[in-house]
């Protein structure tokens, strides 16, 4: 589906998995050379809250999605095309979500 959403126009790849649902992707987005934004969240939709246990919000979401673009970047993904979104709301509950948010300026130091 992200392959052909790309030959009709689109211009980047949202994934809400960060390539965990579909591995493959990965390589579609790096043979595109297309952008790509991968979301932290943890599980199905069904069953993502849980997987909603944190010990440091933060610092637990950094390493989950440092991994994620370890993986896009190991596929073919070039580092400065990936964009990292901490999912807010997604295997969150409404305080890690708040804690995660407060805390912004966390995830952007670490590029």
């Amino acid at each position: 589906v992200a392959g052909r959403a790309l030959d009709l126009g689109a211009m980047i790849v949202n994934d809400i998995s960060a390539f965990a649902y579909d591995p493959g992707l990965a390589s579609v987005a790096a043979r595109r050379k297309a952008p790509v934004i991968l979301m932290h969240n943890r599980g199905r939709s069904a069953k993502m809250y849980e997987f909603a246990e944190y010990g440091d919000v933060v610092a637990d979401i950094s390493r989950e999605l440092a991994a994620r673009a370890d993986e896009a970047i190991a596929a073919g993904v070039a580092r400065h095309a990936i964009v990292l979104d901490p999912g807010f709301g997604f295997a969150k509950r409404a305080e890690h979500s708040l804690a995660a948010l407060a805390r912004l300026a966390e995830f952007h130091a670490q590029g």
